[in-house]
């Protein structure tokens, strides 16, 4: 017998035990156990609230810190330290003050709620700075201020210390592991498309968001290793290079999967090329990750491509003498990530025909990147402001991350009134525990409220048998430290077993002074009330909108492919040469915001609604993915097609910039689309194949725009939770 909301109930269990990639940061547990073990060392010759604050202050800033690039490490840790100490210093001021102390700690909570605008570090920082801010207001140590703030500045002093200065950094470690990823995924793509198989083409499909998701960190892990290093010349540069060479393969690779999903002899062709290259980049990921000194040369194709094969039509030549293009350029960029990472070990110069040669295609990243003052971070102006505009894109009614902030601040407000009134003993646990529950989306606080629920009661029986075994503190000081530093290390694989170590290490903690562990059990009741009370005001108080956030964000991949496209013709029709920074600009944006729109559909679908709601959407993703690898493929064609058929290009790409923004519109509406257009005459045999395609992908877009628009004009009582038609955000 089916139980209603069993599927739902299973999904989320599942996504709560499911393990990230990876493996336990063991050096990372060590370094955290390392600084809260020396604050609870000295503890018995410091003053009590010194010793109370700087094992917690340590702890927050040593879990803060997850490894990469080394200033944003330093950022990260020195935030977390100034937003805990103001975080203390104000809830101490209002503590023994009820009214007041919820009001401040309502305030603090709204603001530090807004911190996931910025990224799930960030969003940790502001989990930090909550913390200590409840806990300092209703939790009092009482006496004058100055100890304790001496204590939360001690200890967060000591991880900084013990993270940025004692413990050893290998500042391009993290730098080389995002670009061996790169390399890693570029090479499982390329050993794909030995495959023909309809099957396979779909797998290659779904990992273009993964290419791109590892070409952005390797990106943001360079710029922020580089930043405030202008002028480098040296390893930072060359991994630099590497990352913009990764980026051209990425584009060159899904073209020729576009060319052999076009015609089964171009795809017969590159199978064999295809696997070489992927075998290269299997070994250069190997290669980037250790200093060695060993020249390899990159293998070559033992004949031109095309001559294994005679197509006698037109469109079939054009695209055979298409895929040999792009397999020669493969093998150009080959060759120049390899004497990249050749130099890479002892930091020789790799031969200027390599190292300082423009791109030769479109996809490659950035006029030159070695070019000095044109690579490396913002400018501080432009990063400081970067933030403004990102701030000021959240505080829309619409926004996310403001309801989030909204419904963040009542439930604080409610938990805390609660507490108060009725003088519940340790009552700042259900607070603090609901703010670091609810997060701005449905699924993900179901989510980790069944992580943070079963991870209480495992960690309060590990709580329980160490108070029940153990009598002196100074054992006990010695389980949280290793509880510690073993939370800290699996906190990356999954937040349902960091709970279960951040637990006791918590309630030991708190109650090592007081000895009181017959808390414990409290602890944990107040745990699962504070789960349900996230969990209730995440369907009742601005109940998730994932749907339409969907739809917003493909419009903006459909109006991002719309600027590619017209890149793509202004180039054509000037006669620009490969390299055109323009093209390079508008693809990795439209990469980024369909990435962007893929993440927003993966809270559709954990929302577990029925198939035939879900579905469109998965299509028009697809179908947009797939727009996007044809028009690569075309804008490396521009330079096969004659003068006659640049200017029907430049028609075209208007026409479908035009068209890309209707169906956009018609999406973020839930309308339905327009009708598609008569089509254009096109005499070009080479760009009539390539428009074809883009006109299989805009219809099937259509089409699935169209299913989607049908299932939001049933009635809600059908149970497809959709918005209405009119019910859309003003968000831009």
């Amino acid at each position: 017998m089916h139980v209603p909301g069993a599927d739902v109930v299973t999904h989320h269990v599942r996504e709560a035990a499911r393990l990230g990639p990876g493996r336990p940061a063991i050096w990372l547990g060590l370094r955290t156990a390392l600084a809260i073990g020396v604050p609870l060392t000295l503890a018995p010759f410091i003053p009590a609230a010194a010793a109370t604050w700087a094992p917690l202050a340590g702890y927050a800033v040593a879990l803060v810190d997850k490894g990469g690039a080394y200033r944003e490490r330093a950022v990260d840790m020195a935030s977390v330290a100034i937003g805990v100490l103001a975080a203390v210093t104000a809830g101490s001021l209002v503590a023994g003050h009820a009214v007041l102390a919820i009001i401040v700690v309502t305030l603090g909570a709204a603001l530090c709620a807004l911190s996931h605008a910025f990224g799930p570090s960030k969003a940790g920082i502001g989990n930090a700075v909550a913390l200590h801010l409840t806990v300092a207001a209703f939790l009092p140590t009482g006496g004058s201020l100055t100890p304790t703030l001496l204590g939360v500045a001690g200890g967060a002093a000591w991880a900084m210390l013990l993270g940025l200065v004692v413990w050893p950094v290998r500042m391009y470690i993290p730098a080389r592991r995002a670009i061996a990823a790169v390399l890693e995924a570029l090479a499982s793509h390329a050993r794909g498309l030995a495959s023909t198989t309809v099957e396979t083409r779909d797998e290659l499909l779904a990992r273009h968001r993964e290419i791109r998701a590892h070409l952005e960190t390797a990106r943001a892990t360079l710029v922020n290793t580089r930043r405030g290093r202008r002028g480098e010349t040296g390893r930072g540069e060359r991994l630099l290079a590497i990352s913009h060479a990764c980026d051209h393969v990425a584009g060159l690779l899904i073209g020729l999967e576009e060319l052999a999903a076009a015609h089964a002899t171009v795809g017969e062709i590159t199978a064999k090329e295809a696997a070489r290259i992927g075998d290269q980049l299997a070994t250069l990921a190997t290669r980037v990750l250790v200093d060695e000194t060993r020249r390899v040369t990159p293998a070559v194709a033992d004949k031109p491509v095309g001559t294994l094969a005679a197509p006698t039509q037109a469109t079939a030549i054009a695209d055979t003498d298409q895929a040999r293009l792009l397999l020669s350029r493969l093998d150009g960029e080959l060759a120049r990530i390899t004497a990249l990472v050749d130099s890479l070990a002892d930091d020789s110069e790799p031969s200027l025909d390599v190292l300082g040669s423009e791109p030769t295609g479109d996809d490659a990243d950035a006029p030159h990147p070695l070019e000095r003052g044109r690579t490396g971070a913002r400018s501080g102006a432009a990063w400081r402001w970067g933030w403004i505009e990102r701030v000021r894109a959240e505080l829309d009614l619409d926004s996310a991350v403001l309801r989030h902030a909204a419904r963040a601040a009542i439930c604080v407000a409610t938990a805390a009134t609660v507490a108060a009134v009725m003088h519940l003993e340790r009552g700042y646990w259900i607070t603090l525990t609901t703010f670091i529950l609810l997060q701005p989306h449905r699924a993900a606080t179901t989510v980790r409220a069944i992580q943070r629920g079963v991870g209480t009661v495992l960690g309060a029986v590990i709580a329980a048998g160490v108070a029940w075994a153990v009598n002196d503190p100074r054992i006990v000081v010695v389980f949280v430290i290793l509880l510690a530093g073993i939370g800290a290390s699996v906190a990356q694989l999954n937040y349902g077993l960091f709970s279960v170590f951040v637990t006791p290490t918590f309630i030991l903690l708190a109650e090592l002074h007081t000895q009181d562990f017959g808390l414990v059990w409290v602890r944990v009741t107040y745990t699962l009330l504070a789960g349900a009370i996230a969990f209730v005001a995440s369907v009742a108080l601005w109940p998730a909108r994932e749907q339409l956030l969907f739809s917003e964000e493909l419009a903006r991949a459909l109006r991002a492919a719309g600027r590619y496209a017209d890149a793509v013709s202004a180039a054509a029709a000037k006669g620009v040469p490969p390299g055109d920074p323009a093209i390079i600009a508008t693809r990795r944006a439209f990469g980024v915001a369909i990435n962007n729109a893929e993440l927003a559909l993966d809270r559709v679908v954990a929302d577990r609604l029925p198939a035939e709601v879900v579905e469109p959407g998965m299509a028009m993703v697809s179908a947009t993915r797939r727009l996007g690898a044809a028009l690569g493929v075309l804008s490396s064609t521009r330079g096969l097609i004659g003068e006659p058929a640049r200017a029907n290009l430049s028609s075209l790409a208007d026409s479908l910039q035009r068209r890309l923004a209707e169906l956009a519109a018609a999406i973020e509406s839930r309308k339905l689309p327009p009708a598609p257009p008569r089509p254009t005459p096109i005499t070009d045999a080479v760009l009539g194949a390539r428009w074809a395609r883009v006109e299989l992908y805009l219809a099937a877009l259509a089409q699935a725009s169209a299913r989607a628009a049908l299932q939001t004009a049933r009635p809600r009582a059908q149970g497809t939770g959709l918005i209405p038609v009119g019910e859309r955000s003003t968000r831009s």
